[in-house]
């Protein structure tokens, strides 16, 4: 209709929300299409809240597509123009700062997004700071530090349940639910799961809720195999039970109804993960399992460690179940499983200085007696510099994609699966700027890499 009247400005703000509503349905080169011609017509009309709601909107499409990166771009190029406009003081300034930030702690570039937002909280208005508070406090927690989480949480607590904006709240409670968990709090992450839920029963098709489900299932898992080690002694007399775990599970089935698991997506991501976890309440995860998780988050560091983290502890339990029944050959290939996994997992978790997971990993090895530094890069080059951006795994892969080797060797040699170990060739070869395998080992020697 705007288009027939001739009424611009309110194309692009048509366009903008079309943009959105493509990308959730998955369809995100059209939706980034109808985003960057919303884009053009409120700069050329100097529309700056539809420039503002653009920007915002894209970062947040892409974010939800998995394409992180691009979406940091689009954010970075907001605040520069935001920036050259002199409009730095404006609240779309602070909404596409947080976009920005959110997107640089999901990349693991933690101190980046820490800069970021304390420059915020510096400097902006206190009614400007709900949004990146709530940001910072998700990095302290997940950098272990709670008393700082605590008061950036107690800050926003009052007014953000003022906002009624669902993504918000569930990430409130989320918040609030994992500092639980890594205190070994479970009634309080369970009370927050489950009053988060609550809270946004009518926003069945967004994210957030998944991720409550995740971590509640989580927790549930956690408290499950607690009560497993304490046959022995004393049980607790509350018993966290099934009623929960049951709850939480049935919240998540009906939330898988509108979810497309062949996409890359991260609702298909956070399913998986929740499935996985309610297998782990019941003994009945595996290493597989949790290695398809992990390559679900190939590109979000902190989740992957996390569910490399749970396939070493699967792998160690099969371990030692072979061992009991006497296969010692299938004993090594999960020992091999679990050590590949515990120390890819635990060099994530000191590049980002997750404490409370970097010690859960240390605590789970010296168990299994896995030596997290029998595979530790040796001094030099490699070890100082990260070619191209390649992460630790993706200087393992190289190697094998110079010398020929198809994905399902390069997952067979590694110990990973076949889709992450095409993840990291897909990954290897945008960073070397290479379209065919075989470019690869010339791309690499000019970074001054030999194999």
């Amino acid at each position: 209709m705007a288009r027939r009247i001739g009424a611009v400005p309110e194309v692009g703000r048509a366009l903008n929300s079309v943009g959105v509503a493509l990308a959730m349905m998955g369809r995100v080169e059209e939706g980034a299409a109808a985003r960057k011609e919303a884009l053009e017509i409120a700069a050329s009309g100097r529309q700056i809240e539809d420039l503002y709601r653009a920007y915002g909107n894209l970062v947040l499409a892409l974010s939800y597509s998995g394409l992180l990166e691009r979406g940091l771009a689009v954010a970075m190029e907001g605040l520069e123009r935001i920036r050259e406009a002199g409009l730095e003081h404006t609240r779309g300034r602070n909404v596409l700062a947080n976009n920005a930030s959110e997107s640089l702690f999901q990349l693991g570039r933690w101190d980046e997004a820490t800069s970021i937002l304390e420059h915020v909280l510096r400097h902006d208005p206190e009614a400007a700071q709900l949004f990146p508070r709530l940001t910072l406090a998700v990095i302290k927690v997940s950098q272990g530090n709670f008393a700082a989480a605590e008061q950036l949480l107690a800050q926003v607590r009052e007014a953000g349940m003022s906002v009624g904006q669902p993504w918000f709240v569930c990430g409130l409670y989320a918040c609030t639910a994992e500092m639980a968990i890594w205190r070994r709090d479970a009634e309080t992450a369970r009370s927050a799961v489950l009053t988060g839920l609550d809270a946004v029963a009518g926003a069945e098709g967004l994210i957030e809720p998944l991720q409550l489900c995740a971590l509640g299932l989580r927790n549930e898992a956690d408290e499950c195999l607690r009560r497993a080690a304490m046959r022995a002694g004393v049980r607790s007399r509350r018993r966290p039970g099934p009623s929960s775990l049951d709850v939480l599970t049935a919240r998540l089935d009906r939330l898988a109804g509108s979810v497309d698991l062949t996409t890359t997506s991260e609702t298909a991501a956070l399913l998986m993960l929740g499935r996985a976890e309610r297998a782990r309440a019941e003994r009945a995860d595996s290493w597989e399992v949790w290695m398809g998780v992990a390559d679900r988050w190939y590109n979000r560091p902190y989740p992957r460690a996390y569910a490399l983290f749970r396939a070493a502890e699967a792998a160690v339990r099969n371990a030692n179940a072979r061992r009991r029944a006497g296969g010692e050959g299938t004993v090594r290939t999960a020992r091999k499983q679990a050590q590949v996994a515990a120390i890819e997992a635990h060099e994530i978790s000191k590049r980002l200085s997750a404490a409370p997971l970097k010690e859960a990993i240390e605590e789970m090895a010296r168990g299994a007696r896995i030596d997290l530094a029998a595979a530790a890069p040796t001094p030099g080059r490699r070890s100082q510099t990260r070619p191209a951006g390649l992460t630790p795994r993706e200087l393992e892969v190289l190697p094998l994609v110079a010398a020929g080797l198809t994905n399902k060797q390069i997952a067979r040699r590694l110990y990973i699966t076949e889709k992450g170990a095409s993840a990291h060739v897909s990954n290897i070869m945008r960073k070397l700027g290479v379209q065919q395998r075989f470019e690869a080992r010339d791309a690499a020697r000019s970074l001054g890499l030999e194999f």
